[in-house]
Formats: structure tokens, sequence, C-alpha cells
């Protein structure tokens, strides 16, 4: 029903086995995908996207653990839902942390909801899949509203959130 979708670069490999035995430990498939030619993790997690066989993906960054209780949390709510997104625990910096509800509106202005979601793969490729942009997640999760789709967040600690030197959130900011 669900498949994990990870893009990453070499010279993450340690991160990627941690992430991947997260993955195995939750019991789900993984897609890895070599972004060798630093394309982006948006052309790699749509060129993964393609390769699923699952209803759903989850996408989870090479840096990012799933607990092994993710898909009995995530799983009750996907049946009314397009994009299921839990809370997390985070280490590394102070921040993001979960905002306690879904606010259409000011997802609109702020993205407050990670790259860790849950998403119908009918959905997804309905919008075109993640856009060339620099904040990817944000516009995806943007499509998504602006085409009517239902957004579910779960206030249970699912997954954790590594902040890195090295990541690219930290590099954008």
């Amino acid at each position: 029903m669900l498949s994990v979708i990870t893009a990453t670069i070499p010279g993450r490999e340690e991160l990627l086995d941690e992430c991947h035995a997260s993955v195995e430990a939750a019991g789900l498939p993984h897609l890895i995908g070599w972004d060798d030619r630093r394309e982006g993790p948006a052309v790699v997690r749509n060129r993964l996207v393609e390769q699923a066989h699952t209803p759903w993906v989850v996408f989870l960054d090479d840096d990012d653990l799933l607990y092994p209780h993710y898909p009995d949390t995530v799983g009750p709510h996907l049946p009314g839902a397009d994009v299921v997104y839990t809370a997390w625990d985070l280490s590394g910096a102070d921040e993001p942390f979960p905002h306690p509800w879904f606010d259409p509106d000011l997802l609109r202005t702020r993205n407050f909801i990670p790259v860790t979601a849950c998403v119908r793969v009918r959905s997804f490729r309905a919008v075109g899949g993640f856009p060339d942009a620099a904040l990817e997640d944000h516009e995806l999760w943007k499509l998504l509203l602006d085409r009517g789709c239902r957004f579910t967040y779960v206030p249970t600690i699912a997954w954790h959130y590594r902040r890195r030197q090295d990541s690219r959130t930290e590099a954008s900011n």
C-alpha cells in the first residue's frame, strides 16, 4: 500500500544505510535513487514515483528515519486523504516543529509540512509531481491544495527529522 521514496547523492552512504534500516524496520518497500548528475531531489523523486507500484508513497530524505510504527500511524488516515503527514521529533536544530493542525491558508504562504509525508500517487501524478523549484516540497503542497486534495495531519510522532550542517535545508537558510 505504501512505498518509501529516497533521493540521495554520493558521499552519504552511511546516512542512507541508517535511513534504509529504519524503512526495513517499518516493513515498507524502499525505492532509492542516486542523484549522480546533481539533477536535484525533485527530479530523482519524480523518477522514483514512476517506478512505484503502490497507491501511496512517502518521501524520506536520506538523513531522516522512520519509526517502526509509521505504517500503523498513517494507515487509518489514508482512505480519507490525499496527503497524510505526522508529527516528528527533531535533532540538530530547534525548528521546525509541527504546526498543531492543518491550515490551508497558512500553507499558501509558509511551508509547515516537511517533505516526509504520504502522498496518494494518483494525486501526485495529476499535478505533475514535484516542480523544478528551490522549495519543491512547498510548491508540491500548494499544487495539491489548488487541485482540491485533502490533507490530514496526524499529531503522533512517527519519524525522526535530522537537521545537519550539510543538508539542503541548512544551506538555503
